[in-house]
């Protein structure tokens, strides 16, 4: 629960929440889901790994800014999948999956 800790707020404790009931869309329970959203947290705001990737460390506004949805589809795609960082991926990727769910 590492991630749970850098709420800064009820409403971000309410966004891992939402995280956590959206990751068990994927198959997920409660405690699977916070090991996947702490692994991506350790990750994406460890400066280490940004720093060796040229990326600027995640912060609370981004996941706000993202929402639930799509950070438990971000945490899916690099943990569960293990993609690399890459916006481009990441959306070629989250489109199609979008699009297969619509059955357009």
């Amino acid at each position: 629960m590492k991630m749970l800790a850098h709420a800064e707020d009820e409403d971000d404790l309410y966004l891992f929440e939402l995280i956590i009931e959206e990751l068990g869309d994927y198959g997920y329970d409660e405690p699977s889901a916070i090991v996947l959203m702490d692994a991506y947290y350790e990750i994406f705001t460890g400066s280490l790994y940004s720093k060796a990737n040229d990326l600027t460390p995640l912060t609370m506004d981004f996941y706000r800014h993202q929402g639930y949805h799509c950070m438990a589809n971000r945490i899916y795609f690099h943990i569960v999948l293990g993609k690399p960082p890459g916006e481009e991926k990441f959306v070629k990727w989250y489109n199609k999956i979008m699009k297969d769910r619509r059955g357009f």
